[in-house]
């Protein structure tokens, strides 16, 4: 884990593939240092620390978190479907392809928008289909075994932009939340993240978030993808991950620390007040290893750099340079990648293979 390259950071890893083993991994660790505090970060360690939190509260202070089956469910992109649909929120049309796929998606075709197949428990995008053409996806249905039908889902793509909501809730009170959208998108199409966040304020994509707050009762951070439409100009609510998120230094940029809140929160400490500025944020490592992202930044704006917030890279910039050099491979295959969609984007999508 880049973590390692952190001067605060002590890093030891032990598997941790149940609960139990979670909690004889923590048990073991107090038994050397004491521990001010245990702060699970994804979904699968946020499952396991909740289904021992009893035990592991005596062992030390737990960071509040959601309660494991509401987590699972959130997870689950179809069960996530249900719950928030049951509670009124505004979420895609979707279906749950079974032994017959035709007349469960008879409603989504009928209505002539563009369908994408995604799988249920994937995260960042990965394994995303988008159909213009409804036979066509029927075609890619019918190639799956009633089996592996189970594992996806058929929902209607949603013209428009990708809006992130960040928050931090208890008992389905927002604590704090931040608003973005991309500033400069390199990712492929689906991908969560980009080159660059612009930090807004859109009180509707607010509400939305407030709203599946309340209707969960979450306690703990999760990160919400939000999708304008662009025909009514409303937030439609995608999924959620109930975790970090990849960009929470963007955040700390804004002036919004998620980990210090919550860990106030575990302490018993009531939240300091702050209000998330606006403004952009840069990704250093993605920026540094594609000098076309940097070309076409220039382009845009000569004076990018003073997005970069300077007090974090330099408050601890091996976590930076960790970042690049995880490994030499995985470096090389990002600046290959990268470079790639530039120049896919300055030949205006020509010699790329159509989706679905």
């Amino acid at each position: 884990h880049v973590l390692r390259w952190s001067k605060h950071a002590r890093v030891r890893s032990v598997p941790l593939d149940t609960p139990a083993g979670m909690l004889a991994a923590v048990a073991a660790y107090v038994e050397r240092r004491p521990v001010d505090l245990v702060l699970p970060i994804d979904e699968r360690m946020i499952v396991m620390a909740g289904e021992v939190a009893d035990q592991l509260e005596r062992l030390a202070p737990l960071a509040p978190g959601p309660d494991p089956d509401l987590c699972r469910r959130v997870d689950d992109k179809w069960s996530f479907h249900e719950l928030m649909s049951d509670a009124g929120l505004t979420v895609p049309r979707t279906a749950l392809p079974t032994s017959d796929p035709h007349s469960l998606t008879r409603e989504l075709v009928a209505s002539g928008s563009a369908l994408l197949l995604k799988p249920t428990m994937v995260a960042g995008g990965e394994g995303i289909r988008q159909f213009e053409r409804p036979d066509d996806l029927l075609e890619a249905l019918d190639g799956l075994p009633p089996s592996t039908r189970e594992g996806f889902i058929v929902q209607e793509f949603i013209p428009g932009e990708d809006v992130s909501c960040n928050i931090l809730a208890v008992d389905g009170e927002i604590v704090a939340h931040t608003v973005s959208r991309k500033a400069l998108d390199q990712a492929r199409e689906f991908r969560s993240g980009g080159l660059g966040l612009e930090f807004i304020r859109d009180e509707a994509a607010s509400t939305l978030a407030r709203r599946f707050a309340e209707v969960s009762r979450w306690t703990g951070v999760a990160n919400l993808n939000l999708r304008i439409d662009a025909r009514t100009g409303q937030p439609i609510l995608i999924e959620v991950n109930p975790r970090y998120w990849q960009t929470v230094l963007g955040s700390l940029a804004m002036g919004t620390n998620f980990p210090d809140l919550q860990c106030r929160l575990a302490f018993g400490q009531p939240p300091v007040p702050s209000e998330s500025r606006v403004g952009f944020y840069l990704d250093v490592p993605t920026l540094l290893v594609s000098p076309p992202n940097m070309v076409a930044l220039l382009r845009r704006d000569p004076g990018f750099l003073r997005y970069i917030d300077r007090r974090i890279v330099l408050a601890d910039p091996r976590v930076e340079i960790g970042l690049l050099l995880r490994t030499p491979k995985r470096t090389i295959a990002k600046v290959v990648s990268l470079t790639r969609q530039s120049l896919r984007r300055a030949l205006g999508g020509r010699g790329r293979s159509k989706r679905g």
